[in-house]
């Protein structure tokens, strides 16, 4: 499996950093099991939510979209009730667990 490319600049690390997100537990949420959610198209773009774990076990929800080769991160928060609820449904699909 090919690494996963991200493009960072000022932007974007600046709407991360108020949830007190750093890009390495960004690319932690990625290199994990995580679910992805579609979410509503911003200015033609396509965007998506990773709803996963860090390596210290951070329960955080990822906006970002896909530009040619690169994933851009836009921001991030805690899981709320309900983005949790979605993570633990697609663990046990991923891990093919009995509900």
């Amino acid at each position: 499996m090919a690494s996963r490319k991200f493009q960072w600049d000022q932007a974007n690390t600046e709407h991360i950093a108020p949830h007190a997100i750093t890009p390495q537990e960004v690319r932690e949420v990625f290199s994990r099991i995580y679910a992805e959610v579609p979410t509503d198209p911003v200015d033609g773009e396509d965007r998506y939510w990773a709803i996963g774990t860090t390596a210290r076990g951070r329960h955080l929800t990822i906006a970002f979209t896909e530009r040619g080769e690169y994933t851009r991160p836009i921001t991030g928060w805690e899981m709320t009730p309900e983005e949790l609820e979605i993570y633990v449904e697609e663990l046990y699909r991923r891990l093919d667990l009995p509900e």
